[in-house]
């Protein structure tokens, strides 16, 4: 009988040990994730942004953007992107950027200031000038599909030499040769020389620049481009 009681006594003492044990623990998880909360929430702060009638918090978040900044001009491209060349010579000045993912390397963008080379592109993005921004129009097909003779078979129309076309009543000289769907886009404005957009900024004066896109993925990224002429702000 007493070892009965003792064994009782016992068992009550585990029992009694295990809840406290596990309040504690259930504290501790709470306290824990009350850091949690609360560090992650100093770590994105909120910007303040008044607007007439009311305030609104934005979380401020680049991460996602790789923003260009120069002396003329300002425009964004995706986070991963970075210069890679530069040149500045009397018959050439130009800036080149490349993607940097793993299997999406093989894009490339290059912008042309004011010094506007003649090449032929593939495709044309017509842009309209508003102010100091520009706006993209609508990219034209393979310019191969309406430009250069429709008489020669596919091997022929390889050896067509490029050719002065129009798209979107923008005129640009087509490479209609490359009848293969190859995405080399050049933009255009219409109504100004060939591959030349012309745009006038506050300080920076009139400039002329001509964005050349290149993209060797098999699943081809236009919002790139399309982003990059949108986002192009004229200091």
């Amino acid at each position: 009988m007493l070892n009965t009681y003792r064994h009782n006594q016992r068992t009550r003492k585990v029992k009694v040990g295990l809840l406290v044990a596990s309040f504690l623990f259930g504290i501790g998880g709470i306290l824990l994730a009350g850091f949690f909360v609360y560090n992650d929430l100093r770590n994105n702060q909120a910007e303040v942004v008044e607007g007439e009638g009311r305030t609104v918090a934005q979380v401020l978040s680049d991460s996602d953007v790789y923003f260009v900044h120069e002396p003329d001009f300002d425009f964004e491209l995706p986070s991963d992107w970075r210069e890679i060349d530069r040149v500045n010579s009397p018959n050439e000045q130009s800036i080149t950027w490349q993607a940097t993912l793993k299997d999406e390397d093989n894009r490339y963008l290059t912008l042309y200031i004011n010094t506007i080379p003649q090449d032929p592109v593939v495709r044309l993005l017509p842009v309209t000038v508003t102010e100091n921004r520009l706006q993209r129009g609508q990219l034209s097909p393979n310019c191969s599909s309406f430009t250069g003779s429709e008489t020669l078979d596919r091997d022929e129309r390889r050896n067509e030499p490029p050719a002065q076309t129009k798209w979107a009543n923008t005129d640009f000289i087509c490479d209609v040769g490359r009848i293969v769907n190859e995405n080399i886009i050049g933009t255009g404005q219409s109504g100004e020389p060939i591959n030349t957009i012309t745009i006038t900024g506050e300080e920076s004066g009139t400039n002329k620049y001509f964005f050349l896109y290149e993209d060797r993925n098999v699943r081809p990224n236009f919002d790139i481009l399309y982003n990059a002429v949108n986002t192009f702000f004229a200091k």
